[in-house]
């Protein structure tokens, strides 16, 4: 069965798990209170004191009856009236654990929860029961608070955490701490119990709206019953989704559409305006011949992101509105520590959202999430090609460096075999004459030289260059036709072909300023990046936005002395613009493929429209619209 841990600000423990090793529970539920759950200190009158309590109870059991509406399995003990600040003797029906009261029972006994407790349960409670004034000090300890409910939650399956509690400064700083400590992240859900009024949780009313979460509002004038509420995202400003209510004649009552739990993001309700964040890029635009718009020019967008954004929109029920950062950029991490461009904005919630094929790097995620990967993309150096030339030492190309190689090797080992030859032969004289001679005939046979003298020699010396002359023939043959071949086609240099040669070569290296590529470069420590990056001390290294890039590559790389590393795909996209415009090809790319890197669409860091996002239904539709809209992009300009 499950297991109790309990906690008090009042008394500093060593976190021990809820759990063994062999016995791991599948689920835990966390109870957080504050002193002001009871309302036992606002009354003096012993009656009202003790209805206070069932009230709190009873907005116990409401919650118990919420979680077995939600899962099938409940499993509590003991503290859970502790956390209530209960001192009264108790009893346990079944696993659920009462105040002594026969009410109580007899209610209780009603919903036959002995026969719905299946699973393994564990139960954490964490008590605050110090009525602390001094707002830093209530910090310190829902921090500690929510640090322990953090390591309980990752060696969890899942959990649920009810906080009960009706102290405003209590509960907007577990709101606050506990997004900022990821213990409400999506998987975790939260039920928050309080007798304060909606007017009144205005403070929490955001972190309710971003999180998997209920309000359960406790009430006992004049009866007792509690209102299940769920906060809608983009709706702050107005009233709360109302999903039940409860009272111990009729248990859950539900009302509405929405059920227990809502998944709020799968599809927003009311269809709202989200904020995107976009930079337009240059090679997603073309200017076409219009009559009908002033000035007989028009400006279309062929940019797939935005198609991806029109598809997801259908599919989750909102529209969409551009924003633009005043850099131009995705955003790149300062010295300072502080983001620019779009992941600024997203950081900063300016935004809801961004799109563009956000790069995954480990710095962008320290602050943003990123949705499901659309594509998996390199990076390539683009040049100019130059004008054809000569190649000077173009006569040593018809043949490879291991031919080379071998040719020399084998007129050693044949000036070496006549050389031994003639220090076994029986007539020793003028030594040094024949081994000159032996030079001479072997290179001239190579040259394709006549031979002298040939009827003097030996008969084991005319087989061994006879030998000779007919491998070099073939090899000269063969070496003619490809110097003829080599020198009627001019050389077309492409200097650049990776990144020492960036380094080696006279060229400076241009790149988009706050791209993912960039932000790589400059933060190595070591190796061919930081040398690339040490190019900017030099002045080698410059930068431009997003829509100077066609320009840059017509205007500096197309002229020489510049190269670019961009996107392969972006790339492509202005070298075939510029020859259906030109029918020139003065562009080349490397063979290097550099910095491969997946990339997605971004959104704030612990933002559920994210995890919305990349459902694998939604995920799986937007690769395949990905696909297709780049095939498409591509085709008319490659086909034009």
């Amino acid at each position: 069965m499950g297991s109790t841990e309990r906690y008090t600000n009042s008394e500093v423990k060593q976190t021990h798990f809820c759990y063994s090793h062999q016995h791991r529970p599948r689920d835990c539920l966390l109870f957080l209170s504050s002193p002001s759950c009871g309302c036992k200190a606002q009354y003096e009158s012993g009656s009202i004191s003790h209805r206070s309590h069932l009230c709190v109870d009873s907005g116990l059991l409401a919650v118990i009856s919420i979680l077995r509406a939600r899962i099938s399995a409940v499993n509590f003990s003991s503290p859970i009236c502790n956390c209530l600040g209960q001192r009264r003797k108790i009893v346990s029906v079944g696993h659920l654990v009462l105040p002594k009261d026969d009410e109580y029972v007899s209610k209780a006994s009603e919903f036959n929860y002995v026969e719905h407790l299946r699973g393994v349960w564990s139960t954490t409670v964490f008590e605050w029961v110090e009525n602390v004034q001094d707002a830093n000090k209530t910090l310190l300890q829902v921090s500690s608070f929510v640090a322990q409910a953090r390591q309980v939650q990752q060696v969890s399956r899942s959990v649920i955490v009810v906080l009960v509690s009706s102290d405003p400064v209590f509960l907007s700083t577990f709101a606050e701490i506990s997004l900022k400590g990821r213990l409400l992240v999506w998987s975790t859900r939260l039920l928050v119990l309080t007798r304060l009024p909606l007017h009144k949780l205005n403070q929490i009313r955001n972190t309710l709206a971003i999180t998997n979460s209920m309000l359960i509002l406790l009430s006992f004038f004049p009866s007792l019953r509690c209102d299940v509420y769920v906060e809608l995202p983009y709706h702050v400003q107005e009233e709360p989704a109302r999903v039940a209510s409860w009272n111990l004649e009729q248990g859950v009552i539900l009302s509405g559409h929405l059920t227990f739990f809502p998944d709020k993001f799968t599809r927003l309700q009311q269809k709202p305006q989200l904020q995107v964040a976009r930079i337009v890029q240059a090679f997603t635009t073309k200017v076409i011949n219009d009559m009908d718009t002033p000035g007989g020019k028009r400006t279309i967008t062929w940019d797939p992101t935005v198609k991806m954004l029109e598809t997801i929109s259908e599919a989750m029920n909102f529209t969409f509105k551009f924003v633009t950062p005043s850099d131009r950029s995705y955003g790149a991490k300062l010295a300072n520590g502080t983001w620019t461009g779009m992941i600024a904005m997203i950081s900063r919630q300016d935004v809801d959202m961004g799109i563009g094929l956000f790069s995954f790097t480990a710095l962008r995620a320290e602050v943003v999430d990123f949705t499901y990967p659309v594509t998996f993309e390199s990076s390539k150096i683009v040049g100019s090609r130059g004008n054809p030339e000569v190649d000077p030492w173009g006569f040593i190309l018809p043949l490879t460096p291991l031919v080379w190689m071998i040719l020399f090797s084998s007129l050693i080992v044949l000036l070496t075999t006549l050389e031994l030859l003639n220090s076994c032969s029986p007539i020793i004289t003028e030594k040094q004459r024949r081994r000159v001679t032996n030079i001479s005939s072997c290179v001239r046979v190579l040259l394709q030289q006549d031979v002298r003298d040939v009827s003097k020699w030996m008969w084991w010396k005319r087989l061994v260059l006879g030998t000779w002359m007919l491998t070099t023939l073939v090899l000269t043959r063969s070496y003619s036709g490809n110097l003829m071949s080599i020198l009627a086609v001019r050389y077309i240099p492409m200097p650049v072909q990776s990144l020492q040669d960036i380094i080696d070569q006279p060229v400076n290296l241009l790149m988009m300023r706050g791209s993912a590529q960039v932000q790589t470069i400059l933060e190595a420590d070591s190796g061919i990046l930081r040398r690339i990056a040490n190019l900017q001390q030099e002045g080698r290294f410059e930068f431009y936005d997003g829509r100077e890039r066609e320009g840059k590559l017509l205007n500096l790389v197309r002229r020489g002395g510049y190269v670019d590393i961009g996107e392969e795909t972006g790339t492509l996209r202005v070298i075939s613009q510029y020859f259906s415009k030109t029918g020139r090809c003065d562009f080349y790319l490397a063979r290097d493929k550099l910095l491969p890197m997946m990339s997605s669409m971004a959104g704030a860091k612990n933002s559920p429209l994210v995890v919305a996002l990349s459902e694998r239904e939604i995920s799986v539709l937007v690769r395949i619209q990905a696909i297709s809209f780049f095939v498409e992009v591509l085709r008319p300009l490659d086909t034009d």
